[in-house]
This record gives C-alpha cells, sequence and structure tokens, in this order.
C-alpha cells in the first residue's frame, strides 16, 4: 500500500472521528424518571439557544415530533408546545394538562424520550415563544430578502394550530413559497398576499375580495397639487399635496392605504395585506387657501386569484381616497362627500 493512499485513510480516520465527537447521537435525559413527577420550569429557563445550524440538523425529527403533538391533541385534548432544550426539539406538556396516567402518553408518541412533563408555572408563559422551526423560517427569508431594502419577503408571521407557522408572503414571492413548502410541509401555512399556496388550496368559490371604489359626492373646494411614488410599489409611499380652494375649514380623513384599479375603473383590483396599527386617527385640519401632504402605502397584492398571485404588468391607476368632514371626525367615521386622487402607472 502506498503511503499517499495511507495518507489519505489517516485523513479520513481523523475526519471521521472528530464529526463523531461533534455530532449529536441523542438527546441529553432531562427531568425525572418518573413522568407523574413534572420538572420545574425553572430547570429550562436560561437553557443555551442553539445556532441556527444547530436547529436545522434537527428539522427531520421536527416533523416527526409534529406528529407527535397532533396526537396529543386529537387523541388526548393535551395542548403542547414546541422547543429547543439542550440542543435537542422537545415537546412540554404542562402536568395540569396531563389529567391521567401520563405513561399512556409515553406509550402512544413516536419520541416518548423528547417528551417533557414540566410543573405549570407562569415561567411556562417565557418558555413557550415560537416553535424552533420558525426560527428557521425567519432565517430563510431574510436570506431571500434584498439586503438593500428594509422590506422583507413577508407581510406578517404568527403561529397556528397544532404550533404551525403561518407566514403571509408578498405576492411576487412564489418561487420562495415553493421553497419553503417543500422543505417545512406540515410545519407551515403560506398564503402569497391574499390568497393560501400553493394554487389548489384557493377555493374557486370564494376567490375575490375587491371592492368598488369610494363613491360620494365629490368635494370641490379640494384641488389636488401634486401626487407622487417616493421609491417603488413595494416599500414606497404615495404622497398626495391637498389644497383647500373653498371659503371654509374643512377636516379631511384620508384612508391609509392607496389601492390600484384599471385606468379609470371603478372597481379596486388590489388590497393591503399587513399589519397596521390598531388606533384610530383624528382628522387632518385644512384652513382656506392652505395646503397640506397626505402620505398612504400602496396596496399592491391582488383581491381576485383569476389575476394570479402577482399582478399582471399593466397599467394602472393608485387611487386614494380622502373623507371630507365640516367638523373634526376621525376614522370609520362616514362623510358623503370625499376627494378621489387618482395616479397612473405602470407594473412592469
Amino acid at each position: 500500500m502506498s503511503w499517499r493512499l495511507l495518507s489519505v485513510i489517516a485523513v479520513l480516520l481523523v475526519v471521521a472521528i472528530a464529526c463523531a465527537s461533534t455530532s449529536p447521537t441523542g438527546p441529553e435525559a432531562i427531568g425525572p424518571e418518573d413522568c407523574t413527577v413534572g420538572m420545574p420550569a425553572s430547570d429550562l429557563l436560561g437553557a443555551e439557544v442553539p445556532t441556527i445550524e444547530q436547529t436545522r440538523a434537527h428539522l427531520g425529527l421536527m416533523h416527526e415530533l409534529h406528529a407527535d403533538t397532533k396526537l396529543l391533541q386529537d387523541y388526548y385534548g393535551i395542548p403542547s408546545q414546541h422547543l429547543m432544550v439542550k440542543g435537542w426539539p422537545r415537546i412540554l406538556v404542562a402536568t395540569d394538562d396531563a389529567t391521567w396516567d401520563c405513561r399512556a402518553l409515553l406509550e402512544a408518541v413516536e419520541h416518548p424520550e423528547l417528551l417533557v412533563f414540566v410543573d405549570w408555572s407562569e415561567q411556562l408563559y417565557n418558555l413557550a415563544g415560537m416553535p424552533p422551526w420558525q426560527r428557521l423560517i425567519i432565517a430563510d427569508i431574510k436570506a431571500a430578502s434584498d439586503p438593500s431594502s428594509d422590506e422583507w419577503a413577508y407581510n406578517s408571521m404568527g403561529q397556528g394550530h397544532y404550533d404551525v407557522s403561518r407566514v403571509t408572503l408578498r405576492s411576487d414571492q412564489e418561487p420562495l413559497a415553493a421553497v419553503l413548502l417543500d422543505r417545512y410541509q406540515g410545519l407551515i401555512d403560506i398564503h402569497l398576499g391574499l390568497f393560501p399556496y400553493p394554487p389548489e388550496r384557493v377555493d374557486p368559490a370564494n376567490n375575490s375580495f375587491c371592492q368598488p371604489v369610494w363613491h360620494s359626492e365629490p368635494a370641490n373646494e379640494l384641488a389636488v397639487k401634486s401626487m407622487t411614488l417616493i421609491g417603488d410599489t413595494g416599500d414606497g409611499l404615495i404622497e398626495l399635496v391637498i389644497t383647500n380652494t373653498g371659503a371654509t375649514t374643512v377636516h379631511l380623513v384620508p384612508s391609509r392605504t392607496a389601492e390600484l384599479t384599471l385606468p379609470a375603473g371603478t372597481e379596486l383590483v388590489t388590497t393591503f395585506v399587513g399589519d397596521m396599527t390598531a388606533e384610530s386617527r383624528g382628522s387632518i385640519r385644512l384652513d382656506p387657501g392652505a395646503d397640506t401632504t397626505i402620505a398612504a402605502i400602496p396596496a399592491t397584492e391582488p383581491c381576485n386569484f383569476d389575476l394570479g398571485y402577482a399582478l399582471p404588468t399593466g397599467t394602472y391607476e393608485f387611487v386614494l381616497p380622502v373623507q371630507v368632514f365640516d367638523q373634526p371626525a376621525f376614522e370609520g367615521d362616514q362623510s358623503d362627500r370625499a376627494l378621489v386622487a387618482r395616479l397612473p402607472i405602470d407594473i412592469p
């Protein structure tokens, strides 16, 4: 045997030994051996948070544990939580929820060694957080987002039944949606804009949520001085400058968003999908001869699935309604007068 071949074998042996010494071979036991005695929640607090790489190494196991979670919920009626403890995914069950012999639960699940019974405590709320795979989903979305923009590829994220991560991506992120669905399968519930992904999940009888353009008497005392798109449609703003050309003071309640219509259209073709602050805003006072500047968020997510997930290329108009009152008012109040400003735009 040549010295070169011996050298190669020696290197491979060193690598194999190093990998064996650093790769986890099984979860470290935590909690008492008797499952009828719950461990204190404080024993799990302050556990070292694993890295993204360590967490991703157990994604396959998380899929298996998720099946155990569904069994616990559907068959036994026990809510549970997913978390990482000592580098491994775990299912956490509060002892107060396991009102019968916990051994039956251990026999029912595929991974009893990863089922942890914990005494109920306010500290459990500190343990809950997000399921471990959601950290991976966030990391994947961040990696797919434009690093030069503050806008990420998603509109919102939360948790649904069985700790499934509910993710609403921007409607132009269909390739990313395909990657996430393939990788996380039953651990993720994806929407592209307003509609569920993949397309076969869209209900043909419930695939349009479009609204008519705001209709009321025109506010003839108001004039549009300028209307511009600042930035791009993904993360920019619509800026509207209005002049009061009348003889009396008016109070304005503008829409927070500017949707799209076809040119001179009377029905919206887009809607806003995302989070907004919940507080009701007061009206803007505008005296005779004065100007005011209004900013609105562009809303470009299709409201009719016949258009597809992303808006087709073409010419559209941003529509920004501004309600007009004679007295101070708030969002939610209704007026019979409004200014409806329009801005033509080409969607590439």
